[in-house]
């Protein structure tokens, strides 16, 4: 698996899902439990910088290649369905004012896994870090995670810019 194709993909649809929003629109909750776009984004990009940290940071393993559980874990992170709580540290806590800038610091975080996923390569399978809900992953794994979890949360902003442009309609 080309690990940094799949981010750089999931990078690019990402910044489709946020093309077009204006800063009004990106400050603005559908709902009030709702999350804004730029929440979205700033959570993405705090999750996705920790779970860098976390697997950089781990542990060698025994290679381990499991096909199933790859899309077991890909498939479960971008499960809309399935809710789940954020931890504290990875909740919008207003760090960005403006699109621009959120977008900027996610496509900086996005370089640095991509490059991490290209130089590691094959060996990401041979290291390993424990994930809060999932438990212990390998490097590959992590990647799914990443690329996942971001795709999970450009789907939340097309569902926000739906309900925005519903509520722009009644009134």
């Amino acid at each position: 698996m080309d690990f940094g194709a799949m981010l750089e993909a999931g990078r690019r649809d990402f910044h489709e899902a946020v093309r077009g929003v204006t800063e009004e629109h990106a400050n603005t909750r559908p709902s009030p439990a709702g999350w804004t776009v730029l929440e979205c984004l700033e959570h993405v990009v705090a999750t996705e910088a920790r779970s860098l940290q976390h697997i950089a940071g781990g542990r060698p393993v025994t290679p381990r290649r499991n096909s199933r559980r790859e899309s077991a874990v890909a498939t479960a992170i971008r499960n809309r369905l399935t809710r789940v709580e954020s931890p504290e540290g990875l909740r919008p806590a207003g760090r960005f004012r403006a699109l621009a800038a959120a977008l900027a610091e996610f496509d900086a975080v996005r370089s640095r896994s991509i490059d991490f996923a290209s130089e590691q390569g094959e060996r990401l399978y041979s290291m390993a870090a424990r994930h809060p809900f999932l438990g212990t992953l390998n490097g590959a794994e992590w990647m799914y995670i990443i690329d996942g979890h971001a795709r999970r949360h450009t789907e939340q902003i097309l569902e926000v810019r739906e309900a925005i442009a519903s509520l722009a309609k009644t009134l």
